[in-house]
């Protein structure tokens, strides 16, 4: 990775990064099965506890590993807490409200249309369009969305919980867009 840029630029930073992208999925995937208990009316709370409590220890444990400083930046403090308590607040409050309307693989397929709405707040802030192949990629993921709105593949989903769902996906999308 070069100073001052976010990318890997060489073939170990692009695994570790793929490596770490493949660990999240992971663990959302997990909060997916185990959110079914949320749907029998039992409250979210220890299981996220887990994942989260989870998750930082295996990130303390990356920290030193690596030998990056455990604070951010003191000027990176305000920003890290915002996006912690308000986006990542938000996010599992929609999905979790989601998943008392619909069930969890309805929620999570809505959720994932959050790459349509990354792509269109790419281009309003690129002021560009993205690649022909991107569009059929972003066409397919609301083809798969809307079968799921209107009924297809028996996915049990009432209207607020399609709304909650797209909640999450948009509230995600806050917190992916690159700033300018």
């Amino acid at each position: 990775m070069t100073e001052g840029s976010r990318r890997a630029t060489d073939r170990r930073g692009e695994l570790t990064g793929s490596g770490l992208s493949a660990l999240m999925a992971f663990s959302f995937a997990v909060v997916v099965i185990l959110g079914k208990q949320v749907q029998a009316g039992d409250l979210p709370f220890v299981m996220l506890a887990i994942r989260f409590g989870g998750q930082s220890v295996l990130l303390l444990g990356l920290v030193a590993l690596t030998g990056r400083p455990l604070l951010p930046l003191p000027e990176e403090r305000r920003a890290l807490a915002i996006a912690g308590t308000i986006g990542y607040g938000s996010e599992a409050a929609f999905y979790f409200s989601a998943l008392n309307h619909g069930s969890a693989a309805a929620v999570t397929l809505l959720f994932y249309t959050y790459p349509v709405w990354v792509m269109l707040a790419t281009i309003a802030l690129d002021r560009k369009g993205p690649p022909g192949m991107l569009f059929v990629a972003l066409g397919l993921a609301i083809a798969g969305s809307a079968m799921v709105v209107l009924g297809g593949g028996g996915a049990d989903i009432t209207s607020l919980g399609i709304v909650l769902a797209l909640c999450t996906s948009v509230a995600f999308t806050c917190r992916s867009v690159p700033t300018r």
